[in-house]
């Protein structure tokens, strides 16, 4: 049976994208399922450090997890990410290609708004 959280899949343009992705502070609204909140610690212009509480299950005894992540952009190429306090700390990065192809049915609805 296919997943509906994967329904369709939308070509967009690469600014789209980008806009989609760097308003961090819209996520629990987009992804109520895994961010319980998100609270602004700094934030420049193109940087975001944010305190979030997310809920994951990380062991038995653990479903949540609470970290500080620093948001550093990149316009219309990349959006790093590093855990600066808490459960897996380190770098990770979000690269953007073109053509972005989104499969989620939440992000292919919100982008073609």
């Amino acid at each position: 049976m296919l997943d509906p959280h994967f329904g369709r899949a939308l070509n967009i343009p690469l600014s789209r994208a980008y806009e989609y992705y760097k308003d961090i502070e819209d996520y629990v609204q987009r992804y109520p399922r895994y961010y319980g909140s998100i609270d602004v610690i700094d934030k420049t212009e193109n940087s975001i450090t944010t305190r979030q509480f997310l809920n994951l299950s990380i062991s038995v005894d653990q479903d949540h997890v609470k970290v500080d992540v620093r948001y550093t952009f990149f316009p219309l190429k990349e959006i790093q990410y590093e855990i600066i306090r808490g459960y897996d700390e380190g770098l990770l990065r979000i690269v953007l290609d073109s053509p972005i192809k989104i499969k989620r049915r939440d992000q292919a609805n919100a982008l073609s708004k």
